[in-house]
C-alpha cells in the first residue's frame, strides 16, 4: 500500500529505488486528540524529468489495522487520507 501512495505521484514510477523501515507502535494527532498507530517510514528515491535520481524523501505512513490513516512528509506536515481509515487500492 505504502509503495503505491508514493509511486502515484512520481514522474517514474518505474525508476523508484524504495527503502523501508521496521514498523514502530506510535500514535498521531488527529483533531487534537493523540490516536495510537503504527510507523512506517519509507525512503524512495526516483527519477526527475532529467532522468537523473534526485535523491531519498522520506516519507512517514502511520497505519491503524492494515489502513493508512495519514502520511507526513518532510517540510510538507502530516496529511490524513480517505477519510482517515479506508485502505488504499493496491
Amino acid at each position: 500500500m505504502a509503495r503505491y501512495a508514493v509511486s502515484k505521484s512520481l514522474r517514474d514510477a518505474e525508476s523508484a529505488r524504495f527503502e523501508f523501515s521496521d514498523l514502530v507502535k506510535t500514535a498521531y494527532v488527529k483533531d487534537g486528540v493523540w490516536k495510537a498507530a503504527y510507523l512506517l517510514c519509507v525512503d524512495c528515491n526516483a527519477k526527475n524529468a532529467f532522468n537523473a535520481y534526485v535523491g531519498f524523501k522520506r516519507y512517514d505512513f502511520y497505519f491503524v489495522g492494515e489502513n493508512i490513516v495519514a502520511i507526513s512528509t518532510a517540510g510538507e506536515g502530516t496529511v490524513e487520507i480517505n477519510g482517515g481509515g479506508r485502505p488504499l487500492p493496491q
